[in-house]
């Protein structure tokens, strides 16, 4: 059934299962008439005998999808060609939903006189999609981001973006003796430190921009500027002693030792991801080539 109003909108009954299929609308563009199926009523979760204006709707969608959906009317009436979208809206009753949107221009001598097209929530599919995209970016064994997540939070920014000028430093930790571990007691244990070692690092740095294991033995951290911190190469040294205590494991005491490479972005400058990387893995390889020596040295004076 469908309800037609002239600059206002009649709404229908809250949201059943039956809204996860398509309604359908149509407005005028001249009048701004809007025709909906009672599918698309639900969809905004308003009772029946509510009217509104359509101006009053566009209001209930997100300020990006709000522009977006926008732009792509404006372009449609004066190109005559069809749009899609994705849009987050808020329903009157305070729920959240995703809703993909469709729109095909109608011309009549000429010009578009009027917008039709469907509308669908897809909050479901939309929630599945992101869980499965956390999965994919999440490390199964610490349960920190991935190297895929640090490659798309950081590394593939364009340089000046804003998240990027959040970013004080870069810091780099490649975890000693780990595959003396490994041999040692075993791969459980390996995954013991590498689990333990995370957890310090979420705690540690719990303000930070991202905590990522970006290699086997190799974790990333983007330290937020916070001047209530102090600079972010105070907070890595007195982070230092509890992110290398030892650990206790089955009755043995395991050694959890990194080298660390840390590199810092000015603020007058925009950060360019890649050399900030270079620069923090270059101080990351300066660090290990200490550690190499000392050992060394020990095994020789031993």
């Amino acid at each position: 059934m469908l309800h037609t109003i002239q600059n206002s909108t009649v709404v229908g009954p809250e949201l059943s299962g039956a809204s996860a299929l398509p309604g359908f609308w149509h407005c005028d563009v001249a009048t701004d008439t809007i025709t909906w199926t009672e599918g698309v009523y639900e969809m905004f979760g308003y009772p029946r005998d509510a009217r509104l204006d359509r101006r009053e709707v566009v209001e209930l969608y997100s300020d990006e999808s709000r522009h977006k959906l926008e732009r792509l009317r404006s372009h449609a009436i004066r190109t005559a060609q069809a749009f899609s979208l994705d849009a987050a809206i808020r329903c009157v009753n305070g729920v959240d939903r995703w809703l993909r949107i469709t729109g095909v221009p109608l011309v009549k001598d000429g010009r578009v006189v009027s917008l039709q097209g469907t509308k669908q929530d897809v909050t479901a599919e939309r929630a599945a999609w992101e869980a499965m995209r956390q999965i994919a970016l999440r490390d199964a064994v610490t349960g920190l981001a991935n190297r895929w997540a640090f490659q798309q939070s950081f590394l593939d920014l364009p340089t000046g973006s804003a998240t990027l000028a959040e970013i004080e430093a870069l810091v780099l930790f490649d975890m000693n003796r780990f595959k003396q571990i490994n041999d040692g007691w075993g791969h459980q244990a390996g995954d013991a430190c590498l689990a333990a070692f995370s957890r310090r690092l979420a705690e540690r740095f719990a303000d930070a921009v991202l905590v990522a294991r970006i290699g086997g033995d190799e974790f990333a951290v983007l330290l937020s500027r916070s001047a209530a911190l102090g600079s972010a190469a105070h907070r890595l040294s007195q982070a230092l002693p509890h992110l290398f205590a030892p650990l206790g494991w089955n009755g043995r005491i395991l050694p959890v030792q990194a080298a660390v490479g840390i590199a810092m972005a000015l603020e007058d400058i925009p950060c360019d991801p890649a050399q900030l990387y270079a620069l923090a893995d270059a101080d990351l390889y300066r660090a290990k080539a200490r550690f190499r020596t000392r050992a060394e040295d020990h095994r020789i004076a031993g």
